[in-house]
């Protein structure tokens, strides 16, 4: 995961909807109706710019996805680009749920939105692919993988979206049922330029010759 979270503030969206910080530091969530989802959050990621956090909401298991301010950024710089990260992630999510029946059930669901984080139903007793590899895998198993990667890629771009980061953090992977599923479209974007479709398979690539 590119961009992943430790205590935020509290910020009230256009709803309503505040984020709360408890005392011993992770961020507790109230809904627009006053409803507080009284968990401990356990960090899962920490990473440049977001935070993860381990929990539950109305029931569900979670992950809450919590981009922290940078303090190297002005104020203003700092609200437009996590007012922008999240907005794409939130529209690149619904796009490929709507558009694509075999990869949209596969992504999360988003269950709450505010200035700073999102959350989402967890996506269970899977790895990403770059710890999956880093586990040592045969020859079989790559290629294999390597095929399903490109699926995958395809399905996404054939919905209109560049996702914008593709690296082997960037997927999931549940050996057991077989699927491979990508997280992380923050720097996501809408297009169906092949140009731009190049540029994301570009990045990927780079990131497997480097990294594996």
């Amino acid at each position: 995961m590119g961009d992943e979270r430790a205590g935020s503030t509290g910020s009230t969206d256009s709803t309503g909807s505040t984020g709360t910080t408890d005392s011993t530091g992770s961020t507790g969530t109230t809904d627009k109706n006053g409803h507080t989802d009284g968990n401990e959050w356990t960090i899962g990621f920490r990473g440049a710019e977001c935070r993860l956090w381990l929990g539950s909401y109305n029931g569900l298991s979670v992950v809450k996805k919590e981009r922290f301010v940078k303090n190297y950024r002005i104020t203003e710089l700092n609200t437009k680009i996590t007012k922008e990260r999240i907005r794409a992630e939130v529209r690149a999510i619904a796009k490929i749920k709507d558009k694509s029946p075999e990869l949209g059930p596969l992504l999360p669901s988003i269950l709450f939105v505010d200035q700073n984080n999102i959350i989402m139903t967890r996506i269970e007793d899977s790895v990403n692919v770059c710890q999956y590899l880093s586990d040592g895998q045969t020859d079989e198993t790559i290629d294999e993988l390597l095929v399903a990667l490109g699926q995958t890629i395809a399905r996404i771009h054939n919905c209109g979206v560049i996702h914008g980061d593709l690296t082997t953090s960037n997927f999931m992977i549940n050996s057991k049922k077989n699927l491979l599923i990508p997280i992380d479209f923050g720097l996501s974007s809408f297009s169906t330029s092949a140009e731009d479709r190049a540029v994301d398979l570009y990045v990927l690539e780079k990131v497997i010759i480097s990294s594996h």
